[in-house]
C-alpha cells in the first residue's frame, strides 16, 4: 500500500514519507508515516478504497497504531530535497506544532 501512495497512484496524494525501527525488545517495530492530501475528501475516499481496506482487513489484530490528523499549509512542506528541512518538518509532526484538524 506505501508504494502506491508514494508512486501516484492513489489520487489526492501530494506527498508520502515514513519509515520504521525496531524497538530495543527486539520483537516490535515502530513505523512513522504522514501522508499529505490534496483535500480532506480525497483521503476520505482513500479510506473507504479497496486498498485501504484490504490493508486494514490483512493486519487485523496484529497492529496497534496512534492517527492524528493535522492542518499543514503548502507554505510549511519542506524542499523535498533537502534533508534538514525534511528533518525539521518531522520535528514539526511530533512536538504537534500544526493545528489539529477537525
Amino acid at each position: 500500500m506505501y508504494g502506491k501512495l508514494a508512486d501516484g497512484t492513489v489520487p489526492g496524494v501530494v506527498v508520502v514519507d515514513g519509515g520504521g525501527e525496531l524497538l530495543p525488545d527486539g520483537k516490535r517495530v515502530k513505523v512513522e508515516n504522514v501522508t499529505v492530501w490534496a483535500d480532506r475528501s480525497d483521503m476520505l475516499v482513500f479510506f473507504r478504497s479497496p486498498l485501504h481496506l484490504a490493508a486494514v482487513s490483512a493486519f487485523d489484530g496484529m497492529l496497534t497504531f496512534r492517527v492524528r490528523r493535522f492542518v499543514v499549509k503548502g507554505a510549511d512542506l519542506p524542499d523535498p530535497k533537502s534533508k534538514p528541512a525534511i528533518d525539521a518538518f518531522w520535528k514539526k509532526i511530533k512536538t504537534e506544532s500544526f493545528e489539529s484538524a477537525r
